[in-house]
């Protein structure tokens, strides 16, 4: 082997920067945040139920939520300049709009034959006898 003081050998490796683990108060604010997002996303679909973009799909609240969450952590613990990750943000929003322009001009290039036929109400003849629909509770269901 050659020699480690010699000119062409690589710089000794630096040790890894360990970062202090987090304290009770960084915990307390963490989860004062959290709790905070929670109970404004259900004080907004309480406040505006029609408005509601999930429909109590509460599933789907939660993997938002933790997509937010680990999109974040990832994010601080790059400890990106603000300015670079604005840029890198940006890229990656110009590349989903590219890849969705790019799917409606495939899907209007392919024309009319493979898009499903328009839904047209059609009224009942006159004389139909109307169908009624009664709603039942799951407790009043009748077991299979």
């Amino acid at each position: 082997m050659s020699d480690p003081q010699s000119p062409w050998s690589p710089p000794p490796p630096k040790p890894p920067v360990r970062r202090p683990p987090l304290n009770p108060r960084q915990w307390v604010w963490l989860l004062v945040i959290l709790a905070a997002a929670v109970a404004g996303v259900w004080g907004m679909t309480q406040a505006m139920p029609d408005r509601a973009a999930f429909k109590g799909d509460w599933p789907g609240v939660a993997q938002w939520l933790m997509m937010l969450t680990i999109v974040g952590a990832g994010l601080v613990r790059l400890r990106l300049r603000p300015r670079e990750a604005i840029r890198n943000i940006l890229i990656w929003i110009v590349i989903a709009a590219v890849m969705g322009l790019g799917y409606e001009t495939l899907t209007q290039m392919r024309g009319p034959a493979h898009s499903p036929p328009p839904v047209k109400a059609v009224p009942p003849p006159p004389g139909a006898p109307t169908q009624q629909v009664r709603l039942v509770s799951p407790a009043d269901a009748p077991r299979l």
